[in-house]
C-alpha cells in the first residue's frame, strides 16, 4: 500500500469522478481537468506523486466550503440546517486513488454484519436479514431488536483512534500517514447568501463529501465490534453453508453445521441489535452504549428504540424498565429500519400500507408537473413513473412475505 500510484490508478480515479459537480475553494471543477488535455493529467499527477513523497497535503486540497440548507423547522435554529462540503476535485481524485488501495483491505477486515458502503451489499440485505430472524424466531422463542440512534456519527469520530484503526488493519504507516495528512490541519468556511465566514479549523470527525469517509467510517464501526463485551450475547444460529441446500437430511446433522452469534446488523450509522431474552437486552443496551462512548460516539437515548415481539402464542414480552443512560427506552410496535418497517407481529403489512402511502404521495407531487403536462411524452412519463413512483412502491418488496390477503 506504501509504493506510489501509477498513472493507470491515476487515470482510473480520474474517469470514476462525476461530472458537474461544484467546485472546492480552489474553484477548479472537474471538467478543465478532465478536457484539460495531457499536459494538465500529467501535471496533476505529479502533484499526487509529489503529495504521496513527502506526505504532505496542500490546504486547498483538503479545505472546505460549505453551503447550509433548511431542513424544517425553525429557520433561527442551526441544528435545522444541513452542511454540504464542496471539497477540491484534486483533492477527491487524491482520496480516490486512496480509496481503491483501502478498498482491498476493508473487504478483508469487516465483518459480515456491516453491509454499508460495500459493494454488492445494499439496505436490502440487512431487511432481510431482520426479516429472517423475525420469521425464526417466532416458532420457538421470543426476539428483541435495539434500534440506535448516534447522534452525528461522522462528525464524532475521534481521530487517532481513527490513525489506530487502520494500522490494527494491516495499513502501512506510510499509506495511514497520507489519509491523515488529508484530514489534519483541515479548515471550513460556511458560505451564506453573498457572505462567507471566517475560516475556522475542523479537528474530530472525517470529512464530509470525502469519498474516504464512508469506509473509514466503516473501519471505525469494525474496530469498535472488536471491542464487544462478552455481556452482549447477541442471537445464536446454527446454519449449514457448504451449499447443500436441498438436502434436509445433511441439514440436520448437527456434527456438521455451525454456530455462529449475531451481535449487531450495521448498515453505515444504522444498527440493530437483536437478543432473545429480557435479561441480555439489559446487557446489551449497556455493553454497546459503553463501547460507544470509549470510540466517541454518542447514542440519542430519545431515538434509539426497541422491537419486542412475543414467543409463540405469546404477547410481546415487557422491555419497559430497559434504560440507558437510567432513561427507559421507548418500546414500540414498528419500526422504520433502513426505510422499511419491522412490525411485532412479524408481518409486512405495516411496510406495504406506508410503501402505497409513499408511492402515492410521489405520484401526486408529479402528477400536474409531469403526467397530466401534455408538453411530455408517454415514454418520458413512463421513464418518471419507473424512476420515482415505481421504484419508491416497492423499495424492500423483495424481502416481503406475501399472503392471499395481501395480494388481494
Amino acid at each position: 500500500m506504501s509504493l506510489p500510484p501509477s498513472y493507470a490508478e491515476f487515470q482510473k480515479a480520474l474517469k470514476r469522478m462525476k461530472a458537474w459537480k461544484a467546485p472546492g475553494p480552489d474553484n477548479i471543477p472537474l471538467e478543465l481537468i478532465a478536457h484539460g488535455g495531457e499536459v494538465v493529467e500529467t501535471r496533476l499527477f505529479m502533484i499526487i506523486l509529489h503529495m504521496w513523497e513527502t506526505k504532505t497535503v496542500p490546504a486547498d486540497l483538503k479545505n472546505a466550503t460549505i453551503i447550509t440548507i433548511f431542513k424544517k423547522g425553525d429557520r433561527s435554529v442551526c441544528g435545522n440546517y444541513r452542511g454540504i462540503s464542496l471539497l477540491s476535485i484534486a483533492g477527491k481524485i487524491f482520496a480516490r486513488v486512496l480509496l481503491d488501495r483501502l478498498l482491498t483491505v476493508a473487504e478483508e477486515v469487516l465483518p459480515e454484519s456491516h453491509c454499508g458502503f460495500r459493494p454488492s451489499r445494499g439496505t436490502t440485505d440487512m431487511i432481510f436479514c431482520a426479516r429472517l430472524l423475525q420469521e425464526k424466531s417466532r416458532e420457538s422463542r421470543p426476539l428483541f431488536f435495539v434500534f440506535w440512534d448516534l447522534e452525528k456519527a461522522f462528525d464524532s469520530v475521534q481521530r487517532p483512534a481513527m490513525w489506530a484503526t487502520l494500522r490494527r488493519f494491516g495499513c502501512s504507516n506510510h499509506f495511514t500517514d497520507l489519509v491523515q495528512a488529508l484530514h489534519d490541519g483541515m479548515t471550513g468556511r460556511v458560505v451564506t447568501k453573498n457572505t462567507i465566514s471566517d475560516p475556522f479549523s475542523i479537528t474530530t470527525g472525517l470529512k464530509q463529501g470525502c469519498v474516504l469517509a464512508p469506509t473509514l467510517f466503516s473501519l471505525y464501526l469494525g474496530a469498535m465490534i472488536h471491542e464487544l463485551p462478552n455481556t452482549a450475547s447477541g442471537i445464536q444460529l446454527r446454519c449449514r453453508m457448504d451449499g447443500g441446500l436441498f438436502n434436509t437430511g445433511r441439514l440436520r446433522a448437527r456434527r456438521l453445521s455451525t454456530m455462529f452469534n449475531v451481535w449487531e446488523l450495521q448498515y453505515a450509522d444504522d444498527n440493530a441489535t437483536p437478543v432473545d431474552t429480557v435479561d441480555a437486552l439489559h446487557t446489551t443496551v449497556s455493553a454497546f452504549d459503553g463501547v460507544y462512548s470509549r470510540f466517541g460516539l454518542t447514542s440519542n437515548v430519545g431515538k434509539t428504540k426497541i422491537l419486542a415481539q412475543g414467543a409463540p402464542g405469546q404477547p410481546p414480552p415487557d422491555a419497559s424498565n430497559v434504560c440507558l443512560r437510567g432513561q427507559a427506552l421507548e418500546t414500540v410496535e414498528a419500526f422504520p429500519y433502513l426505510g422499511s418497517y419491522l412490525s411485532n407481529d412479524c408481518t409486512a403489512q405495516k411496510d406495504m400500507d406506508n410503501r402505497i402511502r409513499a408511492a402515492h404521495a410521489a405520484f401526486g407531487r408529479l402528477s400536474k408537473r409531469v403526467f397530466l403536462n401534455h408538453d411530455l411524452n408517454l415514454h418520458t412519463k413512463i421513464m418518471v413513473f419507473r424512476a420515482i413512483v415505481l421504484s419508491t412502491l416497492l423499495y424492500g418488496s423483495e424481502v416481503w412475505v406475501l399472503y392471499r390477503s395481501d395480494i388481494k
